[in-house]
């Protein structure tokens, strides 16, 4: 079996009802993954800083807060953390990557970075020693219920090959049309994090979702 941790992608959550949802995932779940999209450096807009600080408050548990935004500094700005708290950029969206790390350090946070489709991982070979967390993208980033790109297997075998190789603490996650039938695969090829919207939140209860993933894997 693999060890692996769901973070449910809050993007497809019913937000009038997130509080209770909440309350009735965190204990079969081992973190969330929040989306902040402002419209420019993706399609879509969403949340902010204020969201999160709210969010904080509902929860314990690890939050995976994704910055898929133009301007990561100015969001990071107004970002409260915490030291179980994982705050993830975008390679793409930066030109001063290596500042941006020491920044979201500063932080105490954990510190990762995320790659679009068409972005190389062996590009960023180094900067994988610097952070704690891959998010590989495996969809075009931006909305929910996207069909996973079957070429993102061999960007998880490349940056495990990389992470093993250099013995880098990072840990690779996925993000992107994640479901029953290929949550075993994307674990096998060396993912410990998922975000799952669509396969959680589209059924019935959210928590018979989660349950399906983690069943589709110990079967």
């Amino acid at each position: 079996m693999h060890q692996f941790s769901i973070y449910p992608s809050l993007i497809s959550s019913d937000l009038l009802s997130l509080g209770k949802t909440i309350e009735l995932l965190d204990p079969h779940v081992q973190g969330y993954h929040i989306d902040i999209m402002d419209g420019h450096f993706v399609p879509n807009l969403t949340w902010g800083p204020q969201f999160v600080a709210a969010f904080q408050r509902t929860t314990s548990l690890p939050l995976h807060i994704h910055c898929m935004v133009s301007n990561p500094e100015k969001v990071l700005e107004s970002l409260t953390v915490r030291p179980i708290d994982t705050v993830i950029i975008h390679v793409e969206a930066t030109e001063d990557l290596h500042g941006m790390i020491e920044k979201i350090r500063d932080t105490d946070a954990q510190v990762g970075i995320a790659l679009n489709p068409e972005t190389s991982v062996k590009k960023y070979e180094k900067i994988l020693s610097l952070v704690d967390h891959l998010l590989i993208m495996s969809v075009h980033p931006g909305f929910s219920g996207q069909t996973f790109l079957q070429e993102t297997f061999k960007k998880y075998n490349e940056a495990k090959n990389l992470i093993d190789s250099n013995g880098y603490r990072c840990e690779l996650g996925a993000d992107g049309g994640v479901a029953t039938h290929n949550v075993s695969s994307i674990l096998s090829h060396g993912v410990k994090h998922v975000a799952a919207a669509k396969s959680i939140f589209s059924a019935v209860d959210p928590i018979l979702g989660v349950q399906s993933l983690v069943q589709a894997v110990t079967k």
